[in-house]
């Protein structure tokens, strides 16, 4: 007797690598080690992609993806070769997960289980109101998250938060949105998670500066 199977996703392998590259690795929160599919709401909507390792966070959407219910997906290290080009990443009501080329033909078939039985964390929360970002990275910010989050090819742009008086929210994440979107057309953005700095909120320039680079203003 055959068993039968369903193609439950078939997603863009590039777009994939782009938001593994955020996910987790062997975390004990092992639903952030692979990257969650979410279908569109309506049929106007584009599938996105999220990963987060709980630090980071990024999310891009596939215009090309077809995805069927939310799943959380992982590619071992040797399939993640092939997450490039014009390259297919499908996923089977079996849990079965293959790379394929353009045309179909399986490059690839995942070993272990490349689904993730767990509950993805909810990034609504954590996006809020559009609104309520303004343009500009302003609250301290990771420099190793920052180089990654300009790994991303394209163009960025960053945006901080306002406490309820106006004022920049210096515990703020920081937001970067793909300007443009990326190569495959769909919109993108990532939220690099609060980080404590060392100065106070409202320091200065002085403050911050080595001593003796500080000079008092000049005389009128």
């Amino acid at each position: 007797m055959s068993i039968t199977t369903t193609l439950l996703a078939d997603v863009s392998a590039e777009v994939f690598r782009r938001v593994h590259g955020f996910a987790a690795d062997q975390d004990v929160r092992y639903y952030l080690n692979g990257v969650h599919l979410v279908p569109g709401r309506t049929k106007q909507q584009a599938v996105r992609m999220e990963g987060t390792n709980g630090h980071l966070l990024y999310c891009e959407e596939d215009k090309s993806a077809v995805v069927q219910a939310e799943l959380i997906v992982s590619i071992g290290k040797r399939g993640r070769t092939l997450l490039r080009g014009s390259n297919r990443i499908k996923v089977y009501s079996d849990k079965a997960v293959h790379i394929t080329d353009q045309s179909g033909a399986v490059l690839y078939i995942e070993p272990c289980n490349g689904v993730i039985d767990g509950k993805f964390p909810v990034i609504d929360h954590l996006v809020g109101v559009p609104a309520d970002w303004h343009e500009g990275l302003v609250a301290p910010v990771n420099t190793g998250y920052l180089m990654q989050a300009l790994s991303i090819p394209g163009y960025v742009r960053f945006f901080s938060r306002r406490d309820k008086e106006g004022a920049p929210d210096m515990k703020s994440s920081v937001m970067f949105i793909m300007d443009g979107g990326t190569a495959n057309g769909g919109k993108a953005f990532g939220l690099i998670m609060p980080t404590r700095g060392q100065f106070a909120p409202d320091s200065g320039v002085d403050a911050m500066l080595p001593d003796s680079l500080v000079q008092p203003r000049a005389a009128a």
